[in-house]
C-alpha cells in the first residue's frame, strides 16, 4: 500500500513523460515520505534516500520533459518547484536557478517568470545587489540579438528576447529607484525608451522621478519623447500632465513658452481630445495672461471641439465672458452660437439667451428670441420652450401677445405635422393604436372585460379657451 501512489504515478508518466503535474506529484510523494520518516530515528537512512530521490526526480523531470510538448504545466513551473526545494539553502537554490535561466522554454514569458522569481529570492535573502545583478543579466542584450528583435518572434530562443520583457524592466527600475543612484535609474529608464518597450505609465513614472529629484527640464523632455512615441489618444494624457507640470513649475515666468506648448498640443490634436487642452489653455491666460486672450481661446474652443460638445463650450464661453466683461457682452456669443449650432442645441442656447435678456429687462428682445426659437421646438416633443414662453407672457405680456404666442404655436405644430419624419412617426403611432383596438376587439369577442387605460390623458388643443 505504501508503494501504490508511486506505482500509479509510474503508470501516468509512462503514458505521458511530458506531464509536468505528474513529475511534480512524484517529487511531492518523495518529499512526504522523507517528512514521515524524519520522525523515526531508526529509519534515518531511508529518510536520506527519500530526500535524495526528490532531487533525482527533479533532475529526471527537467531532462525528460520537452518544453514544446509539456502538458499540465510549464517548464518554468518545474524549474521553480525544483529551486524552491532548496529554499533554506541559498547556494543550492542559486545553482538551480542559474541552470533554469539557461534552459529552453516554449514561451519567453516562462523565462521571465524564472528571472522574476530569482530576483525576488535574492531580495528575500536581503541581497539587493544580487537581485540587481540578476535583473541586469536578464535585461542585457545577447550578442546574437538585435535591438529591433520582435519580442513575440517564437522562432528565436527565449534567451534572445527576454531583454525586451516589460515585467523584468519594471522590477529593475523599481529597484534602481529604491536602492540605486539617480544616474543608474535614469540609465534603466532611458534604455527602456530606446528599446521602445516603455508604456505610457513608464513615461509618467520617469518624468515624475526626474521632477522629484529636481531635473525639471529633463522631465519635460521625457514627456515630449513619450508624446512623439505614442501619438493620440495617449498623447492627450501626456500633454495634460506635461502642461500642468510646466505651469505649476513656472507659472507666468515663461508665459510665451507655455503658450507655444499649448499651441503645439492643439496643432495635431483631433477634435474629440481637444477640450481639456483648450480649457487648460484658457485657465493659463486667466491666471497669468490677459482676460481677452483667455476669451479668444474659449472662442477657438467653440469651433475646435466635437459638434456634440460645442453647446457646452458655448455655455462655458458665455459664463466666462459674463464674469470678465459683463452680461451685455455675451449677446454676440449667443447670436453666433444660435447661428452655428444644430437645431436642438440652438434651441437650448436661444432659451438661455432669452432668459439673459429677461434679467437685463429687455422684454421685447426676450419675446423675439422665444419666437425665433419656436421654429426648432415641436410642441409635442419639446414642450419646455412653450411652457417657458407661456409663463413669460403671463408675467410680462398682454392679451395680444398671448394670442400671438398661441398663433405661432399652432403654426409650428402644423409645420411639424407635415414634416416627412413626423408623418412617419404618426403612421407608426396609428398602427400601434390600430393594433390595440384589434386586441380589445378580440378580448371583447372572447367575453373578457375591456381594459381601461387609467393613464389616458384627455388633451384639449384649444388654448384660446384658457385665455
Amino acid at each position: 500500500m505504501d508503494r501504490r501512489p508511486f506505482l500509479v504515478n509510474d503508470v501516468v508518466l509512462r503514458q505521458n513523460p511530458n506531464n509536468v503535474q505528474a513529475w511534480l506529484k512524484r517529487a511531492q510523494l518523495w518529499d512526504e515520505r522523507a517528512q514521515t520518516l524524519a520522525s523515526d530515528s531508526d529509519k534515518e537512512d531511508e529518510m536520506r534516500k527519500a530526500r535524495k530521490m526528490v532531487v533525482e526526480t527533479f533532475e529526471r523531470a527537467v531532462e525528460t520533459v520537452s518544453p514544446y510538448k509539456a502538458s499540465g504545466g510549464t517548464m518554468a513551473e518545474l524549474w521553480l518547484a525544483y529551486a524552491r526545494h532548496f529554499v533554506d539553502s541559498p547556494t543550492e537554490m542559486r545553482s538551480v536557478l542559474d541552470r533554469a535561466v539557461m534552459a529552453p522554454y516554449r514561451a519567453v514569458s516562462e523565462l521571465v517568470d524564472v528571472y522574476l522569481a530569482y530576483a525576488n529570492a535574492e531580495l528575500a535573502w536581503d541581497n539587493a545587489d544580487g537581485a540587481l545583478q540578476v535583473l541586469t543579466r536578464a535585461t542585457a542584450m545577447p550578442k546574437a540579438s538585435k535591438p529591433m528583435v520582435d519580442y513575440r518572434d517564437e522562432s528565436l530562443p527565449a534567451q534572445h528576447r527576454v531583454f525586451k520583457a516589460q515585467k523584468v524592466w519594471a522590477l529593475l527600475v523599481d529597484l534602481e529607484e529604491s536602492l540605486g543612484t539617480v544616474e543608474s535609474a535614469r540609465m534603466a529608464y532611458d534604455r527602456m525608451m530606446e528599446l521602445k518597450i516603455a508604456t505610457p505609465q513608464v513615461v509618467v513614472n520617469y518624468a515624475t522621478f526626474l521632477n522629484e529629484h529636481g531635473y525639471f527640464e529633463d522631465s519635460f523632455k521625457v514627456y515630449e519623447r513619450g508624446i512623439d512615441a505614442f501619438g493620440y489618444p495617449v498623447a492627450v494624457e501626456l500633454w495634460t500632465l506635461y502642461l500642468k507640470r510646466f505651469v505649476d513649475r513656472y507659472g507666468g515666468e515663461k508665459l510665451e513658452r507655455a503658450r507655444d506648448l499649448f499651441e503645439q498640443a492643439l496643432e495635431k490634436c483631433p477634435e474629440r481630445y481637444a477640450k481639456p487642452i483648450f480649457l487648460a489653455f484658457g485657465r493659463l491666460e486667466e491666471d497669468h495672461g490677459l482676460a481677452r486672450r483667455a476669451l479668444k481661446v474659449y472662442e477657438r474652443a467653440t469651433r475646435g471641439v466635437p459638434r456634440a460638445e460645442r453647446l457646452e463650450m458655448f455655455q462655458y464661453y458665455v459664463a466666462k465672458t459674463a464674469s470678465m466683461l459683463g452680461v451685455p457682452a455675451t449677446r454676440a456669443i449667443y447670436e453666433r452660437g444660435i447661428e452655428e449650432l444644430p437645431d436642438k442645441q440652438a434651441l437650448v442656447l436661444a432659451v438661455e439667451f432669452a432668459q439673459t435678456e429677461r434679467q437685463l429687462g429687455e422684454i421685447d428682445r426676450a419675446r423675439a428670441l422665444y419666437a425665433y426659437a419656436s421654429q426648432f421646438a415641436d410642441p409635442r416633443v419639446d414642450p419646455g420652450l412653450w411652457t417657458t414662453w407661456h409663463e413669460f407672457e403671463v408675467q410680462h405680456g398682454n392679451e395680444d401677445t398671448f394670442k400671438e404666442m398661441l398663433r405661432v404655436k399652432r403654426s409650428v405644430q402644423a409645420r411639424f405635422n407635415t414634416d416627412a419624419h413626423n408623418l412617419a412617426a404618426m403612421e407608426i403611432e396609428q398602427q400601434k393604436a390600430k393594433a390595440e383596438e384589434q386586441k380589445l376587439q378580440r378580448a371583447a369577442d372572447s367575453g373578457a372585460p375591456p381594459i381601461n387605460n387609467a393613464d389616458e390623458i384627455a388633451i384639449d388643443f384649444d388654448d384660446e379657451d384658457d385665455l
